[in-house]
């Protein structure tokens, strides 16, 4: 089911069982796109011996390494972002589109519409969210490219299983084969003392990314706005004083104000600080979701 190759995807070592969620999702029938290599075109990710590797290479291995944010207070901020906008399917907190659905329920602007144009609106959002997942899955797929937990720990000569490493001579990090993320919040554990995790898909793009991008330019133009005009005050699930960490610990409540277009630069770049994807990942999430939403305005207006 896995290729051993260098840059392909395979399970988390935390938990080298893990199996591969929405294989075939990206061949689900879009509801506004025509077809997802028409109206979202993704290119391929950088080659591993690239300098568009290296940089992301040297960037996840030090702002996504687990406790890096104990051993240096630079870091917490972003591991706080990580968290932030974590909602990886955890007891209680359920998934991404979830959390971009609370944001944009907090839009005070909303309040303001009639009840009709709401329920539109919340459709639109919903809908674009649907075909991001659609996209996302489809490329994860299509690409099959390796997370940051198996990239760092087989980059060098003689690790993984073809002892290849990547062939970048470019980057300033060396591989670790001992390297572990922050990792996708295991946030409400049912079972003391859980691990935080690689997600079981393989990274390029996104969902994060694709999914929020999608959502909140949506939101944005059907209320006649920029997504940096747009300024919400909201409380994460992940930090509202009652969940609780992968150690059982409750976590603190905390209320941030945020435009719609930090929403989707620190909902994307989040997931580089929990070590669990490449910034490109990131980028290329916001190119498909925009393109999404597009699509979905267009439609809807």
């Amino acid at each position: 089911m896995y290729s051993e190759a260098p840059g392909k995807h395979r399970p988390d070592p935390g938990d080298p069982k893990q199996s591969t969620l929405g294989r075939n999702w990206g061949q689900v029938t879009p509801f506004v796109i025509s077809s997802v290599p028409t109206d979202a075109p993704l290119c391929a990710p950088p080659d591993l011996a690239s300098q568009g590797y290296a940089t992301a290479f040297d960037q996840v291995a030090i702002c996504g390494k687990e406790n890096i944010t104990r051993r240096d207070p630079a870091f917490r901020d972003k591991a706080v972002t990580g968290i932030f906008w974590g909602y990886d399917g955890a007891n209680k907190l359920g998934t991404p589109p979830r959390l971009y659905n609370q944001v944009v329920r907090a839009i005070p602007e909303l309040k303001t519409l009639t009840h009709a144009k709401q329920i539109q609106l919340l459709t639109a959002i919903n809908v674009a969210m649907a075909d991001a997942g659609i996209a996302a899955w489809y490329w994860k797929y299509h690409y099959d490219f390796w997370r940051p937990v198996i990239g760092i720990r087989e980059a060098d000569l003689g690790w993984g299983p073809t002892g290849k490493g990547d062939g970048n001579s470019l980057r300033h990090e060396k591989g670790d084969p001992f390297w572990l993320p922050l990792g996708a919040p295991k946030s409400n554990p049912t079972k003391s003392n859980s691990n935080n995790f690689t997600p079981n898909f393989p990274a390029y793009p996104s969902g994060h990314s694709t999914f929020g991008s999608a959502c909140f330019e949506t939101a944005a133009a059907l209320l006649g706005k920029r997504p940096e005009d747009i300024i919400v005050t909201f409380i994460s699930d992940e930090f509202n004083g009652k969940t609780t960490d992968n150690k059982g610990f409750v976590r603190p409540q905390l209320e941030l104000k945020f435009s719609l277009r930090d929403a989707i630069e620190e909902n994307e770049i989040s997931r580089i600080y929990l070590g669990v994807h490449w910034e490109f990942d990131a980028t290329s999430g916001r190119t498909v979701g925009e393109a999404i939403a597009k699509k979905v305005i267009a439609a809807f207006c």
